[in-house]
């Protein structure tokens, strides 16, 4: 890679310049999302006469901050107990979980109190997500706030 970018800079004319690749609309990044007109994507080197994709401009380089994709938190596949009870804790649903975990039935409550670990694909957590009536999307952030929690 860096042999390929050495004759990149090698091969550009004297006359190049550093130039920032601008979003002159709304445009999508490399990652996929749609970043706002104004948006900086990339430092390049451009020789004159160089001219972006559509919805693209070159301004020149004044160090301006590039935008850098925000990359969401993988969610973890297990947690331990004390971890969830304790992200429970936190967003106001412990009494609520252990409640709705009692209403399981026996086994289901004693998985739920006597468990050292809670996996996301637990058959009982999805029942005390049904009964809480909380969304994948919510349960995915009660495990990576629980993740996040050292005792």
């Amino acid at each position: 890679m860096w042999h390929l970018i050495l004759a990149l800079l090698l091969a550009a004319p004297a006359d190049a310049g550093n130039y920032v690749v601008v979003c002159t609309a709304p445009c999508v990044a490399g990652d996929g999302t749609t970043q706002p007109a104004g948006t900086v994507l990339n430092r390049i080197l451009a020789a004159p006469g160089f001219v972006p994709g559509a919805g693209l401009a070159l301004a020149p380089d004044t160090g301006q901050a590039i935008y850098s994709a925000v990359v969401a938190p993988a969610v973890p596949q297990s947690v331990s107990m004390a971890q969830a009870r304790a992200a429970l804790s936190r967003a106001g649903l412990l009494a609520a979980a252990d409640a709705a975990a009692a209403a399981l039935g026996s086994e289901a409550a004693i998985a739920w109190q006597f468990s050292t670990t809670i996996g996301r694909a637990s058959p009982a957590l999805a029942a005390v997500q049904a009964r809480l009536g909380l969304s994948d999307a919510q349960v995915d952030a009660l495990f990576v706030a629980a993740a996040a929690i050292a005792f």
